[in-house]
């Protein structure tokens, strides 16, 4: 069972008080504890010894498993890229004692290379069903990392002379950098979220190349692409 900590659902001595048996109160704050687990957005799993023995719904479909067969007994090594994998065993060679914490780093989990994804992942040591476990928690980065290129490419592109415009899959514009001002005389402030057609004033075909261009980025990196030289 997962020990509970001390906490308003515990008497600090690892008893429920609804329940003052210690395997009823480990066993009611184990079932807790899934129950937040399978509400969090981020993947939760337990594992001992190399296999997982707890996974929640989250963790299931970031790995591309089928929910009806799951995680359990299948090996960590298999959900962690093959690069990150020797640092990731080591943090977890560190974990000796229940309570041991391994700081937050980010790793790549997935296997093949397609599914692969940036995660902040952190450990912790815990007990889980009487015996010693690792309690792991992976925070997606994807959307953070695409967010922060973004930023810095929105940051160069205001140095550029020509007129370069960001517009998501639905023809919204998302950026409009200092020389689109220029070109369109319009300021990025008024042109933002509106349609690609009104800010630049002239109709613009779907399938146009600028469009297509948008698309095979989104496929690539995030729902949104850079659209320059209009």
């Amino acid at each position: 069972m997962l020990r509970p900590p001390s906490s308003p659902l515990s008497n600090g001595t690892g008893e429920d008080p609804i329940d003052n048996g210690a395997s009823g109160g480990a066993e009611l704050f184990q079932h807790r504890f899934k129950l937040l687990a399978e509400m969090s957005s981020d993947g939760v799993c337990v594992h001992r010894d190399g296999r997982i023995v707890y996974a929640n719904a989250a963790a299931i479909r970031w790995m591309g498993v089928d929910p009806a067969v799951g995680l359990i007994g299948r090996r960590v090594a298999e959900f962690v890229h093959a690069d990150s994998y020797p640092d990731v065993e080591r943090r977890l060679q560190g974990l000796q004692r229940e309570g041991d914490s391994a700081r937050p780093t980010e790793v790549v989990m997935g296997r093949p290379e397609k599914s692969a994804r940036d995660v902040q992942a952190s450990s912790t040591r815990i007990e889980w069903n009487g015996s010693p476990a690792v309690l792991s928690t992976f925070k997606d980065l994807t959307a953070v990392k695409a967010s922060a290129v973004l930023k810095v490419q929105a940051a160069l592109l205001d140095h550029v002379s020509d007129a370069v415009i960001g517009v998501s899959l639905t023809g919204t514009v998302t950026a409009w950098n200092a020389g689109a001002e220029a070109v369109y005389r319009l300021d990025a402030e008024q042109a933002l979220n509106l349609p690609v057609n009104e800010a630049v004033g002239a109709p613009l075909d779907a399938q146009s190349d600028p469009y297509r261009r948008v698309r095979r980025l989104h496929n690539v990196t995030a729902p949104f692409g850079w659209w320059g030289a209009i």
